[in-house]
Order: structure tokens, then sequence, then C-alpha cells
């Protein structure tokens, strides 16, 4: 439903512009290309930030035994997402039979 909105406005926006400003339908759908661009390289970069911060989480908490592992769970002082991820590498090694002693 916001789409569809998102999308009337846009069109009624880009008409107003055309016609009563006079812009050319060249320059409107330029300046949109460019926006759409713009968007797209942003969320890439901002996406693979993330990424990397989550598999340096990964490696950190790969390297802990389980003792340390049980301990950063209760820790609540903790990140709640660094906590689940703790979680999840303990319960994995559980159900492998890879404890790390």
């Amino acid at each position: 439903m916001f789409q569809l909105i998102f999308l009337i406005v846009l069109i009624g926006g880009v008409w107003f512009v055309h016609s009563k400003l006079g812009v050319k339908w060249s320059s409107i759908f330029m300046g949109l290309g460019a926006a759409i661009v713009a968007l797209v390289s942003w969320s890439s970069k901002s996406n693979s930030s993330t990424r990397k911060a989550g598999h340096d989480l990964v490696n950190r908490l790969s390297s802990l035994t389980n003792y340390e592992l049980k301990n950063f769970i209760n820790d609540y002082n903790n990140d709640p997402m660094e906590r689940q991820t703790a979680h999840n590498i303990l319960r994995s090694r559980q159900e492998n039979n890879t404890d790390r002693y």
C-alpha cells in the first residue's frame, strides 16, 4: 500500500515539474536515474560494513572456549545480538560434538 502511494506521489511530482516548471522529460529521468544509482551505491556500502562487522564478531567469538561463551551469554551488559551469536556458536558446537574446552 505504501509503495502505491509513493508511486502516485512520485508520478504527480514529476508531472508537476514537467508541466508547471517546464523541465524536459529527459532531465527528469536523468535525475531519477542518478538518484537510484546513488541509493544503490549507498546501500551496498552500508551492507558491506555491516557484513564485515558480523564476520569479525563470529571470528572473535569462535576463539572462545565453551565456558567463556557461557559467561559471555549470561553477561547482560553485552549486546543482545552478540549474545545470540554466541548462543548459536555454542549450540552448533554441541550439535556437532566439536566442543572446544
